[in-house]
């Protein structure tokens, strides 16, 4: 027999060759229960990979906003009616491509050949799958968009391949990143977790760089969210907006410290109070 990687002359029922070493036993195709397994682990793979963890947010390092630009798009309401009208669309679309596919499998056509019935099934098919994941899409927009509309400011990352949306009083806005990472040159994306921004290098996820949402609105929409009292959190813009409300609630030592002199005054006058009390008290 011949060896089947460098061809020379072996012995038969010789396992690898004497020449190259090559094995010589022919590879055995896996099992469907295999592939499943094979399969499942590669999906986890690329999940874990195309997803931040808690270990990988640890690691980023703090950003400014350069290279971040806003586009707005128009008025969050009007958004989000326009993306639930596109939904309905997509959904009607769906069902009749689906109520298509079950007549043409179910009625038969005497004037429609075989040939004719399955394209027509195939391109039904098609259609099924293609609106129908469009259609989820817009649907999980729609709610996205739906509860962003009822905060003065949020922000949100609706899918993968797309630029979150930024919304601020009534605007929606879409957050393009046109930087690159500074450890390799590559160019950046941004991801959420855990309701908060992270710039994502595109060939070393490793390179992970915090982007604080205060400076997202304060550098490109010109909004101080935090304030001068610091009332406002980071935190709650991030998990569908902060409202106005929680802006206005002060401390007694924010008190303190933006009116001293009525401070002082108090005291004053409760040490005036002690001290007519000694001397009554004495004269008595």
């Amino acid at each position: 027999m011949k060896c089947r990687v460098c061809g020379k002359e072996i012995e038969d029922g010789s396992e690898f060759c004497r020449y190259c070493g090559a094995s010589q036993q022919k590879k055995r195709k896996p099992t469907w229960r295999e592939r499943k397994r094979e399969r499942e682990r590669e999906t986890a793979e690329i999940i874990k990979k195309a997803s931040l963890t808690e270990q990988d947010v640890l690691l980023a390092v703090p950003t400014g906003t350069d290279g971040l630009e806003m586009r707005e798009i128009g008025e969050t309401r009007k958004t989000y009616i326009r993306t639930a009208v596109l939904a309905a669309v997509y959904s009607l679309i769906t069902a009749a491509a689906l109520a298509g596919l079950v007549l043409m499998i179910r009625l038969r056509i005497e004037n429609l050949s075989g040939t004719v019935r399955a394209v027509i099934c195939f391109a039904l098919l098609l259609a099924l799958a293609g609106f129908g994941a469009t259609a989820a899409e817009k649907i999980y927009s729609a709610g996205v968009f739906k509860k962003m509309s009822r905060s003065v400011r949020a922000i949100k990352k609706v899918s993968y391949g797309r630029a979150p949306y930024v919304t601020n009083d009534g605007k929606i806005y879409q957050l393009v990143c046109n930087a690159k990472c500074t450890a390799c040159g590559a160019g950046l994306h941004i991801e959420e977790f855990d309701g908060k921004l992270y710039e994502v290098c595109d060939y070393d996820r490793t390179h992970l760089y915090a982007l604080p949402i205060a400076d997202i609105y304060k550098n490109l929409l010109g909004v101080d969210i935090l304030g001068e009292d610091g009332g406002a959190k980071e935190e709650e813009t991030a998990a569908y907006g902060c409202k106005d409300g929680d802006a206005d609630k002060k401390t007694d030592a924010d008190k303190t410290q933006e009116n001293p002199r009525d401070v002082e005054t108090e005291v004053q006058a409760s040490e005036n109070v002690c001290k007519e009390d000694g001397d009554g008290k004495g004269n008595e």
